[in-house]
C-alpha cells in the first residue's frame, strides 16, 4: 500500500488560487448593493404600475347569444359590431 504524498494536489486540476481579487472589496459591496437597490426600485415600479397587453371585448357569435341567454325571439336584437384584430 502506497501512502498518498503530502503535495499531491500539485498534480490535479482542482488548485486554490489564493491571487488577490481583481476589485477590491468595497467596491464589490458598492455594485451588489447598487444592483440590489435597482432591482428592488424596478420590483416597486412594476408591482405599482403594472403594464398588460391591450385587450378587446369578448365577442361570441349569434348576436351576442341573444336567445341563450333569454332574449325574445319575437324582437330582433339591436346588431352587433364584431371587430377584427
Amino acid at each position: 500500500m502506497t501512502t498518498m504524498h503530502y503535495q499531491f494536489d500539485m498534480y490535479t486540476l482542482d488548485r486554490v488560487d489564493t491571487s488577490p481579487t481583481p476589485l477590491d472589496w468595497r467596491t464589490m459591496v458598492r455594485w451588489l448593493c447598487g444592483f440590489l437597490g435597482f432591482s428592488a426600485i424596478m420590483f416597486y415600479f412594476g408591482s405599482t404600475y403594472p403594464c398588460y397587453p391591450p385587450v378587446g371585448p369578448k365577442q361570441y357569435p349569434y348576436n351576442n347569444l341573444y336567445l341563450e341567454k333569454g332574449g325574445d325571439p319575437a324582437v330582433q336584437p339591436e346588431p352587433v359590431k364584431h371587430y377584427e384584430l
